[in-house]
């Protein structure tokens, strides 16, 4: 049963993740690396500006990475 529903859900996941969500994705990950970052650094909150760079990375990184992987498998 529960394999059933994963088999489901990562179908859905499959369909749903497409060229234009990577993209969006990325974006958001770039705004928050360099536009987001300079607004925080400008402003002196220096750990928020280093969390946004992390974060900024994590959704470029993670957008592209689960873009690969679905399209693999």
């Amino acid at each position: 049963m529960l394999l059933r529903w994963l088999e489901l859900f990562y179908k859905e996941v499959q369909d749903f993740y497409e060229v234009h969500v990577v993209i969006i994705m990325v974006l958001i990950g770039l705004f928050e690396w360099f536009i987001s970052y300079k607004q925080l650094t400008d402003k002196k909150l220096k750990r928020e500006a280093k969390l946004a760079r992390y974060i900024g990375a994590a959704y470029v990184i993670g957008g592209i990475g689960i873009f690969a992987l679905l399209k693999i498998f």
